[in-house]
Order: C-alpha cells, then structure tokens, then sequence
C-alpha cells in the first residue's frame, strides 16, 4: 500500500512539474509555429553564462608600429552555458528542452556575441566580424581577426589604449543571464622620417675662401621631417686636424620642432701662417626623438646625415715691404756719427 502510495505522488509530482514546463497553447503564424502560454515569461531555472576574449599574444606588437602599416591580430571568443546540474541531458536540443532553455522550441543553442573595439583618434581598428555565432552548449570557441593601422598623421611614439568586447545579451526570459568580458593592449606609433641640413654660403660652391686669424662664421640650416620634435646632436671631423685651424659650434645640440627649420652657427678661425691652407671636413647630425618613453633606443634614434664643407681656403699673406721710422732713424745717427768721425780724423791730419 505504502509503495503505490509513494508511486503515485512521484507520478503526480511528476505530472505537476510537466504542465508546469509544458503548460502552453500552439499559435500559428507567417513564421512558423511558436509555443507561447502563460509560463513564456515566467523563469524559474536560472543560470549563468560565461564568455572569455582573448587575443594571440604572438600577433601583438610589442615594439612601436610603422605608419600607416596594418597588422592582423587574432581574435578568439569563448562562450560557455551553465545548465543546472540537475538538467536531464536528454532534453537538450529537444524541443521541450529548448523551451525550458530559451522558451523558444525552435531556437537552437546557436547564439550571437557581439564584439567592438576602441582605439585612440591616431589608429584605426577594424574587426573582420562584429557579431559571430557560437554554440551555447558546447563550451566551444570562435575566431575572428582584428586589423590595426597606425594613421600616417600620427605623432611620433604616442601610446594608446586598444580595448576589445565581447557581450552576449540574451533576452530576459532565456534560462541563461548576460555575460561580457573585455580585453585590451597597448599600442605605440613608431619615429619616423629624417632630418635635411645645408650650409647655405658653401652650397653649390667649388671652394670657400676666409682670412687668416679671422672669425668666419656660416649658417648651418637644419629642418627637422620627423614626426615629432627631435634633438639633433653635432659633431665634426675635421679632415685636416694637423693645420690647427679652429673650428667650433656655437651650440653642438638643438630641439628642433616637427616640420621646423633651426640654425646652428659654424665659427671658424684659420691660423695666422702666412702660407695658403685649404681644408675638408665633414659635419655628422644624430637625431633623437625628444618623447620619454621606455622603448629600446633604436627606436627613439634616426638615421644620421653628413654635411661636407668642400674646400675651405685660407688666404695666403703677401709680403709687404713696410719702414720702420724707427729704425731709420738710428741708420740716420750711425751715419751721421760716421761721418763726424771721418771729418774729424781728417782734420788732425
């Protein structure tokens, strides 16, 4: 007795829980036939999602990226459903269970996540798909690809956030909850670009005369293409160090801002030798980006540029025949005395 007892709550419990699950009418539409009723709205089993990007390491630049360059990085969106433990595992796609699941029966476990991303005003990034399906109950995970290009008015070594979502927003009634996740890296724009000089008065120029211990000083005009400001050190080899002609700047460095032009005076003193002298030598620019930021430093360095001087000529002295008043005033007594002492010698005779 004790056991049909038993044996008919379980079967009127199970009954219960059936028209409570099940209890619904059929309704025919345009777009197929949909289970609607009273329950549709109503949630008793909830559970949560979980949804993971995460991007290839490997495909992310760690060193400042070239302008206008674009680079792929691989992207891959997990998304996994927590069913109840309790859940019977026969009732997944089924058509009972997909109502339970998602009060839908003909909605399957396919779902959509929806990516975006967020980059600084200097970069452009662009996702090979913003929406991709993945299957709910599976634990499985989708790829996509997101493109990079650094824009070529972008400054020098400038860093920026790259931040990249992933949202999966299911309706309220489904059994699972919303889930998002987010994910970001840094970005730096690369140096680039070069510097040009001239020594305006030897330009075009077969040679460059100057006085002997004389101060000539010459303009040397430096303009600055980089992409931002940049620190142009000097230094000169002077082919002919043996003649000691004296050779200085009246700076050896200067800051320089993007598309400006700054000058730099040469001084040069010849020795006072009477000899013609001619030298050659040639100015080295080092540029430097200006930006304090922690990357290797050919990278905050660009290429140097040699500036030659050509021949420059020193005049020769001619000797000239000067007269010393001096001098001939003293000639002037001695033969003056000379010849007292002659007339006076001659006398006594």
């Amino acid at each position: 007795m004790k056991a049909d007892k038993i044996s008919k709550r379980i079967l009127l419990i199970s009954i219960a829980i059936i028209i409570l699950l099940g209890a619904s009418s059929f309704q025919t539409s345009a777009s197929g036939t949909k289970m609607t009723g009273i329950f549709d709205n109503i949630r008793i089993l909830k559970s949560n999602s979980t949804i993971e990007v995460s991007l290839d390491v490997a495909d992310i630049p760690s060193n400042p990226i070239d302008l206008n360059k674009t680079i792929e990085v691989d992207v891959d969106v997990k998304l996994t459903g927590e069913l109840p433990k309790f859940f019977p595992k026969l009732f997944i796609n089924t058509k009972i269970g997909n109502w339970i699941i998602f009060r839908d029966k003909n909605q399957n476990s396919t779902v959509n996540v929806t990516l975006s991303v967020a980059s600084p005003d200097w970069c452009t990034a662009k996702l090979e798909h913003e929406s991709i399906e993945i299957d709910l109950l599976s634990n499985s995970k989708k790829s996509t690809k997101l493109y990079l290009t650094i824009k070529e008015s972008a400054l020098a070594l400038q860093e920026g956030e790259i931040e990249l979502k992933a949202d999966f927003s299911p309706p309220e009634n489904w059994m699972f909850g919303p889930s998002k996740d987010t994910t970001n890296f840094t970005i730096v724009s690369k140096y680039v670009g070069n510097i040009t000089a001239v020594i305006e008065p030897l330009d075009g120029v077969d040679s460059f005369i100057v006085k002997p211990n004389v101060n000539t000083t010459l303009p040397l005009n430096i303009t600055n293409n980089f992409n931002g400001e940049t620190k142009v050190t000097i230094d000169f080899d002077n082919d002919s160090s043996e003649l000691n002609w004296n050779i200085s700047l009246d700076q050896d460095e200067i800051l320089i801002p993007k598309d400006d032009t700054k000058t730099v005076n040469i001084i040069i003193k010849p020795p006072s030798s009477m000899k013609m002298q001619e030298i050659t030598g040639t100015f080295i620019l080092k540029p430097k980006s200006t930006v304090d930021i922690k990357v290797a430093d050919e990278y905050l360095a660009g290429e140097s540029i040699e500036i030659s001087t050509g021949p420059i000529v020193k005049e020769k002295i001619e000797e000239e025949f000067e007269i010393d008043t001096t001098m001939l005033a003293i000639i002037l007594l001695i033969i003056i005395l000379v010849i007292i002492v002659i007339i006076v010698f001659l006398k006594r005779k």
